[in-house]
């Protein structure tokens, strides 16, 4: 791997230009300012260095139960049902809401997400609230019975990093933290394949062993 950092060209400045090299191959980091030479500066990984990144490698390959990841799977599933019949049984279907939930968006920190909320969910208030209800049902489903839990991890952690950016980090507070413990889980859920114990993808796997949906 080989990576280039360089500012700009400006011939008609004294911008001392900059170029920065990695070599992965012999371990060199070259090092050159303007028209000079190149400084190369060796980079050597140790023994110590390499058992430590071995040890490192090694630990994502131990043997688990994953019905300890399952017991955590479960209870976000719960907690997915649950916000979703509340906005069921709450008029949240009516789409009077959403405007009022996401106001505090004015302080999202992305521009072009700011922009998403404003000019496409806000106006269309009615369609967005039914994905959301009705989305937040089909996680929350999938996540307690352990079906298509990769699938329904990937889009849980998007609705929920959707809700990180555009309430979550302009209210602050609690929400802060428990989206963003939200989303480690349900990617962890979607890299481990939490539904494979006690739940239906474990069936599923072993019918279709090939597929990476369980």
């Amino acid at each position: 791997m080989t990576l280039y950092v360089h500012p700009p060209t400006n011939t008609r400045s004294n911008l001392t230009v900059f170029s920065l090299t990695f070599l992965t191959g012999p371990h060199r980091l070259s090092l050159t300012a303007g028209d000079s030479k190149p400084i190369l500066v060796p980079i050597r990984l140790g023994g110590q260095s390499k058992a430590m990144l071995k040890i490192l490698a090694e630990s994502f390959r131990q043997n688990t139960f994953l019905g300890y990841l399952a017991i955590v799977r479960i209870f976000i599933g719960y907690h997915f049902i649950s916000v979703a019949v509340r906005k069921l049984s709450g008029g949240f279907l009516s789409g009077d809401a959403l405007p009022g939930t996401l106001a505090a968006a004015a302080d999202d920190p992305f521009s072009w997400h700011r922009d998403f909320v404003f000019n496409v969910v806000v106006p269309n208030s009615v369609v967005f609230s039914y994905l959301v209800c009705f989305g937040e049902l089909a996680i929350g489903i999938s996540l307690l019975f352990g079906c298509l839990v990769r699938v329904s991890s990937l889009f849980g952690a998007f609705h929920n990093l959707n809700i990180y950016l555009a309430i979550a980090i302009p209210r602050g507070g609690a929400t802060l933290g428990l989206n963003r413990l939200f989303i480690v889980c349900l990617v962890i859920f979607a890299l481990a394949g939490a539904g494979r114990s006690l739940g239906l993808d474990g069936i599923l796997k072993k019918r279709f062993p090939q597929s990476w949906q369980f």
